[in-house]
């Protein structure tokens, strides 16, 4: 299996710009870019939506890091963090020293149970 491909913002946008402007079909941008459709898709539905296309910026590391000890305040802090910053797990994981799984958990668990657990 190959490596995911990194596409820029500004590529995005101009492929985006283009199927918007009426000139070229989906298919026709799958086949110009050798991109498959689906992900044209997402990038525009994004854009239709008012959702910012943004880098592509894999923090692949805080899915194989090794966490380390936190107090139940430091989960705390990081689930607020998380949930504060537009939910963004890999940002906090990275933050805070924490893996990715660690930071969905409790943030999960404090949204669906609240903060006693």
């Amino acid at each position: 299996m190959g490596r995911k491909p990194k596409f820029s913002k500004d590529f995005k946008l101009s492929v985006v710009e283009e199927y918007v402007s009426g000139k070229y079909s989906l298919s026709d941008l799958s086949t110009k870019y050798n991109i498959v459709t689906s992900v044209i898709n997402r990038w525009i539905n994004k854009w239709y939506n008012g959702i910012e296309i943004k880098d592509y910026d894999p923090k692949g590391d805080v899915y194989t890091m090794k966490s380390r000890k936190t107090t139940f305040q430091e989960r705390l802090e990081i689930v607020k963090w998380v949930i504060d910053n537009n939910m963004s797990y890999k940002d906090a994981a990275e933050k805070y020293g924490i893996t990715y799984a660690l930071v969905y958990r409790w943030t999960r668990a404090y949204i669906d149970k609240g903060q006693k657990h």
